[in-house]
């Protein structure tokens, strides 16, 4: 199996919908086109403004959230993100395991991988005193922390060619509606 299998231009797309779900790193605006371009695509600061726009962004962690970093592995991680995800991602992509990626969430949920994830959970709120879910972390869908990804693409004179913000690191007092 080759990477120009796996590497799809929805691949990419399922790539910036999870971004943007979990806040992401501004880095990923300059590795993911750049891997896409070794792969003859283009993917562009603009792509991920467009799937940023009204995706809802669902993982609330440090820096900007309540939570340290283990606990999002303790909610069910980038599986439990991608199964909250589901009704929009491209779940028919092949992955490097032959399957689909479909097949692949279901193959955890099936497996007892969301329990294991619980029983750390559990463990962590007992050493902690907390009585956190997975759901205090890795909100559902349909309860979103925000629902504008976390990045934007701003374009105008002072950046002609574009400038990204992470507007989910920025305390809301400084944000202002154009």
């Amino acid at each position: 199996m080759r990477p120009s299998v796996l590497l799809t231009h929805k691949s990419f797309e399922n790539a910036i919908l999870v971004h943007a779900a979990i806040s992401g790193s501004t880095n990923a605006l300059m590795y993911l086109p750049a891997i896409a371009h070794e792969l003859g695509m283009e993917l562009s600061g603009d792509d991920f403004d467009r799937l940023h726009r009204g995706s809802h962004y669902l993982l609330d962690l440090r820096p900007t959230g309540r939570w340290p970093a283990e606990f999002f592995y303790y909610a069910g991680g980038v599986p439990r993100i991608m199964g909250e995800l589901g009704d929009v991602l491209d779940l028919d992509v092949r992955t490097i395991t032959g399957k689909t990626l479909g097949d692949n969430l279901e193959e955890l949920r099936e497996g007892g991988f969301y329990e294991r994830c619980q029983e750390l959970l559990a463990h962590a709120n007992e050493e902690r005193g907390l009585t956190l879910t997975h759901e205090d972390i890795i909100r559902p869908f349909d309860h979103p922390l925000g629902s504008n990804g976390s990045i934007a693409v701003l374009k105008g004179n002072l950046a002609p060619d574009g400038a990204v913000i992470k507007h989910t690191a920025c305390p809301s007092e400084i944000r202002h509606p154009c």
